[in-house]
């Protein structure tokens, strides 16, 4: 534990000393998916110190009970809920890309009396076999009556993304004890993550949002049981046939727990409970699979052999395309189409040994900078976004349009708030490194550090960071706790 205190915080500051860096002095440098802002990310400077003065003045106040902060908690998420359904009720659309593919093969099956269209799409994107079934079951609800209206799927889209920021409040609740601070991190995941126009796209980004922060939440529980631990178990791998990402909190805990575990542990929880745990631990994995089988055989699901599946090693070699600073590249695409996935690995070790140092820098600077420089998560940056937007002339729709459209009349002011507060977030996260952190604290740092080494190995997404956007947001929030604490201590 003490090799993880010292190793996991050096590795976090470092990691983000070098991200805050590139985000803050050299986001002019140009790249693929690059956004474009009103305002430089320079200015975050000036309002991070007049956010640290507002920190330091402001006057402490006692804690709410948490009978209060259960209260305020339901009822604050309640009212965002139903503005999230509004904001979608007025601003929906189709989409294309995966997202929308999925969504198709979800109506094809309805309507092609339960029988999918077509195999090749899933064969060789076998990771949407999940969120495909989920809509399926979500649309076999409401299908007879609302055909294909979208409503019960953006509901369950909305709720999902919803209960993703009140995990993070209690997850801080959990490690803190500090119950306003635990609402303090709901209401800054109102305009970042749960109000983001990301809740228009049913799609595995926001459908697996939940699991990430739920894991840790369960993890962080005070008082833990055999159900908590079976359900991490289970939650990471089901979490993982929707959204691959969801697994690296599983391994964080992994790398947690190998590294607490000794013989004092090993005699305090005893043999009989080892295996107990050793067993709930293997239906923890087997449960998962079962009903991935189950989803299979319910979708008469068969392999087009014709198809090479995409597997990891295509996303290794697309991660290090110089071209697209890693991210997706339809060369790349068509190469394992026609050549399948064997020389891949060879690919990515002459794209990634191939550079020179100045060039790795370069490019793992740009890859960075893609990934992270973006406080919308890369919302609408996907081929073919706005699919399906039906001709209106209702003042509320082109009125919510115009603020979550990418082309929307008001949207470049709500694309520059995301940002600045996604520059706050990471300009705070660091400071929840402390002399001693606990090992809740260490594995927050380790599933951040974990998404980071991801994208910054595989295929560049900026929307991946979303799923994890609830675990920013709750380490940037204790963050803030521990500068204030150390800067009034530092004044008095």
């Amino acid at each position: 534990m003490k090799f993880l205190q010292k190793t996991v915080p050096i590795i976090f500051i470092l990691m983000f000393s070098y991200i805050i860096v590139l985000l803050v002095f050299f986001s002019s440098m140009k790249y693929v998916g690059k956004e474009t802002f009103m305002l430089p990310n320079i200015i975050i400077i000036p309002i991070f110190v007049l956010v640290l003065f507002g920190l330091v003045k402001l006057p402490k106040k006692k804690d709410i009970t948490r009978k209060k902060y259960y209260k305020y908690i339901i009822i604050i998420s309640i009212v965002i809920y139903l503005i999230q359904l509004l904001i979608q009720l007025y601003g929906a659309f189709k989409t294309g890309w995966d997202a929308g593919y999925v969504n198709f093969l979800s109506d094809c099956f309805i309507e092609n009396n339960n029988k999918l269209c077509e195999t090749a799409y899933l064969t060789r994107y076998p990771n949407n076999i999940m969120i495909t079934f989920i809509l399926i079951v979500l649309k076999k609800i409401t299908y007879p009556i609302l055909g294909k209206r979208l409503i019960l799927v953006l509901a369950v889209n909305a709720l999902l993304v919803n209960l993703s920021g009140v995990f993070a409040s209690l997850v801080v609740d959990n490690i803190t004890k500090n119950r306003r601070l635990a609402l303090s991190t709901y209401y800054l995941s109102i305009p970042l993550i749960l109000l983001s126009p990301w809740i228009f796209v049913a799609y595995t980004d926001t459908f697996a949002i939940i699991f990430p922060i739920l894991i840790v939440y369960l993890y962080t529980k005070k008082d833990r049981n055999k159900l908590d631990f079976f359900l991490i178990v289970f939650l990471s791998i089901f979490g993982y046939f929707i959204k691959a990402t969801v697994a690296i909190v599983l391994i964080a805990i992994f790398i947690i727990e190998i590294f607490n575990f000794n013989k004092a542990k090993l005699k305090k929880i005893g043999y009989k409970q080892l295996a107990i745990y050793s067993m709930l631990f293997v239906f923890g994995i087997i449960t998962p699979f079962l009903i991935k089988n189950c989803a299979l055989r319910i979708m008469h699901f068969e392999k087009d052999n014709s198809v090479p599946e995409f597997t990891l090693v295509h996303y290794l070699a697309l991660g290090q395309n110089n071209e697209t600073n890693g991210a997706f590249s339809g060369d790349d695409m068509y190469y394992s189409l026609n050549n399948g996935m064997g020389n891949n690995y060879n690919r990515f070790k002459e794209r990634l040994f191939g550079r020179t140092p100045k060039e790795q820098v370069v490019f793992f600077s740009k890859k960075t900078l893609l990934n992270f420089n973006n406080g919308a998560f890369a919302y609408g940056r996907e081929g073919s976004f706005y699919s399906e937007v039906r001709i209106t002339s209702d003042k509320k729709v082109i009125f919510v349009r115009n603020l979550f459209y990418k082309q929307g009349k008001y949207y470049k002011y709500i694309l520059q708030i995301q940002q600045y507060l996604w520059l706050l977030v990471i300009l705070f996260i660091p400071f929840i490194v402390k002399k001693k952190n606990t090992k809740e604290e260490l594995l927050l740092m380790t599933a951040i550090i974990g998404i980071t080494l991801f994208l910054a190995i595989f295929e560049a997404r900026s929307r991946y960071l979303y799923c994890y956007a609830p675990l920013f947001v709750a380490s940037a929030v204790m963050g803030i706790s521990n500068l204030k604490k150390r800067l009034i201590k530092t004044i008095d």
